[in-house]
């Protein structure tokens, strides 16, 4: 299903994805049905690709404003509905004795704080999500909710920003975690970077997120993304908020 969705077919997505919870309920399967309620409500919650990524599209370098625009274009987003599906999923997840699974929902509560403009809320949801992945060994669940920590305490205009979370994701990326993943959460960083200084106008939200990004690929040892994120520290302080526009 979300091979399909990814590919542009929405609704051969969702009747893949309907036919599987289908499966899921037939077989008593109560984290099964969880699951598929839980990947409905991402569908909603970030149309373009995921809650985990705060509906960002990754990728190394600035981004296009063909992209930015995609980003922004809220035309699919369902907050509400999301969220009535996340709160299914969790019910289904604690009756089945699944804890990774709340621990998921706990994590999208977190995006969908973000969404309300609500980060304080985000920066709770996040750090509840962290330890719930922690206390069941879900190293990638936990580093995913550690960036997702620092991004929020960003947005409530906590300085300095969370430097020690980036460098901890980087030493877990390198010393035997996710390489791949890692980076990918530095890229995140860098993405809502861009996002808080093209479409919010906020260059010192942006720099906090831009020295995320650096420290955690520093860590890592992407040398050539530490260059990235040095240009983008460059580029927002060169930008004033006269010159910021909205997209």
């Amino acid at each position: 299903a979300e091979m399909y969705r990814n590919g542009g077919q929405p609704e051969e997505a969702r009747q893949l994805l309907a036919r599987a919870e289908s499966v899921s309920a037939g077989a008593g399967d109560e984290a099964g049905v969880g699951a598929c309620r839980l990947m409905a409500g991402d569908w909603l919650a970030a149309p373009l690709t995921s809650p985990l990524v705060w509906n960002c599209a990754l990728a190394e370098g600035q981004a296009s404003w063909q992209t930015e625009a995609l980003e922004h274009d809220r035309r699919g987003e369902d907050a509400a509905h999301a969220g009535a599906l996340y709160d299914e999923a969790q019910r289904l997840f604690g009756a089945a004795g699944a804890p990774r699974g709340v621990a998921a929902v706990t994590l999208r509560r977190g995006y969908l704080a973000v969404l309300a403009g609500d980060f304080q809320a985000a920066v709770d949801h996040t750090a509840a999500a962290r330890r719930a992945f922690a206390a069941v060994g879900d190293t990638l669940g936990a580093q995913v909710a550690r960036a997702h920590h620092a991004l929020a305490l960003v947005g409530t205009g906590r300085r300095p920003e969370s430097r020690e979370a980036a460098v901890a994701i980087g030493a877990w990326g390198r010393e035997g975690g996710s390489f791949s993943v890692a980076l990918g959460l530095g890229l995140l960083c860098s993405r809502v970077g861009q996002r808080w200084l093209a479409h919010w106008g906020d260059v010192e939200r942006a720099l906090a997120c831009h020295r995320l990004a650096e420290a955690l690929f520093e860590t890592l040892g992407a040398t050539a993304n530490v260059a990235f994120s040095l240009v983008d520290q460059g580029n927002d302080e060169e930008t004033t908020p006269q010159m910021v526009t909205e997209v």
